[in-house]
């Protein structure tokens, strides 16, 4: 009887371990869905991989947390050679005024030391004008008024001479002016030979710097579009819509269809807004058929009976378990096997990254644009709050733009 009581007490207790083993995992696992960031990174996740590639496929060393740095290295190094190109610029304009202004002082003093040559001619005048009344003065015959005139004459020449004087003085000022100017047009010219020596190569520096930037933009800016897309859309979702996303992308997550499935990520977001767990377990497990199927219908040759198959049936379960999930569809907007199958054939033909993303785009193209419908309807139909609508209105209308683009 005792041991029936001991073994009684081990079970009750062991019982009693599990349990309480079994609530722990459970705690676990309902605080891993209930967080926003797993969210986050599960609609992310894929892009964020080919982010990764496509910053490799620039330069081998670029990575994602590197490539912020690279941008402000390449911006430091296309603003430091414009720099030295505006300052080469700068240099040779200004010692191209220096020379200018060193041309114009030169030509005052040249015409001052003119004006002096010819007056200097004053003093044989004076000289040959004084002999001149001498003479008459000398003359027995002449009159005093002749001597007067002849003197007067001499004392004018003599005047001319004092003049001649004064325009060497200015003529000296002019010609230091212009020795001055001509002495700083040097040193200007100087600067600007300097400047443009060290802007040598500049341009093509700062060319390729701006290439550069602008190859990176092209796989940085559709990145960090989606990023804030991603974050504005679950910024409308409550905690209780998130821990439903979470769990019920969870198989898909293992599965590895996210990436198939990449390209619904804000219409499963902006569609999940107001929906109960059920309509948002039904919504995610759409696109995850459709993903499913899509994927199968890679191992056979496109455009044969088994890849359509596949494919027929990647539409009509995504459309049967949308219908569940209470998002209608508008079956005129789908487009036809033919063109899926065109569109496969034009991926499998281009280069590896471009291939891949093509593919999942052909076999997705049947239902993107009744998606898309589907989205705007059920965002309607699903608001519970006025903020609520507000926040999927704009996300309808990021998801326009997207499929326009």
């Amino acid at each position: 009887m005792k041991r029936l009581n001991t073994l009684a007490s081990a079970i009750i207790l062991a019982l009693s371990v599990g349990g309480y083993a079994g609530g722990a995992i459970a705690d676990q696992t309902n605080s891993k869905f209930a967080d926003p960031d797993r969210l986050y990174e599960t609609m992310m996740a894929d892009d964020e991989a080919q982010f990764a590639e496509d910053l490799t496929a620039l330069d081998p060393s670029y990575t994602p947390e590197n490539i912020d740095g690279v941008v402000t290295g390449l911006e430091a190094e296309r603003d430091a050679a414009q720099a030295l190109l505006d300052e080469a610029a700068a240099t040779a304009a200004a010692a191209a005024a220096a020379a200018a202004e060193a041309a114009a002082s030169q030509s005052v003093a040249t015409a001052a030391g003119d004006a002096v040559a010819t007056a200097a001619d004053a003093q044989a005048v004076a000289d040959a004008a004084q002999a001149a009344a001498d003479a008459v003065a000398a003359t027995p015959e002449v009159t005093q008024g002749e001597i007067d005139a002849a003197q007067a004459a001499a004392d004018a020449a003599l005047a001319a001479v004092g003049t001649a004087t004064e325009l060497q003085d200015v003529a000296d000022a002019a010609q230091g002016v212009a020795d001055t100017d001509a002495g700083e047009a040097v040193t200007a010219q100087g600067v600007a030979d300097t400047a443009a020596l060290a802007a040598e190569g500049q341009e093509a520096v700062r060319d390729a710097a701006i290439a550069e930037l602008a190859d990176i933009a092209e796989v940085t800016g559709p990145f960090y579009e989606k990023q804030e897309a991603v974050a504005a859309a679950m910024d409308a979702l409550t905690p209780e819509e998130i821990f439903a996303l979470n769990r019920s992308l969870n198989n898909a997550l293992n599965n590895g269809l996210l990436e198939w499935m990449q390209e619904h990520d804000l219409d499963i977001l902006t569609l999940a807004a107001g929906m109960t767990k059920q309509q948002i377990n039904a919504l995610t497990k759409a696109f995850e058929e459709e993903a499913k199927f899509t994927k199968l219908s890679e191992k056979f040759a496109e455009g044969s009976k088994q890849a359509d198959h596949m494919l027929a049936k990647a539409d009509s379960h995504r459309d049967r378990f949308l219908d569940k999930a209470g998002v209608e569809i508008d079956t005129s907007e789908v487009v036809t096997e033919a063109a899926k199958s065109a569109a496969k054939e034009a991926a499998k033909g281009a280069a590896k990254g471009a291939a891949k993303s093509a593919a999942k785009s052909a076999a997705k193209n049947a239902s993107q644009q009744a998606v898309k419908s589907a989205a705007k309807n059920a965002a309607k139909q699903a608001a519970k709050q006025a903020a609520k609508e507000a926040a999927k209105e704009e996300a309808k209308n990021a998801g326009k733009g997207r499929g326009k683009g």
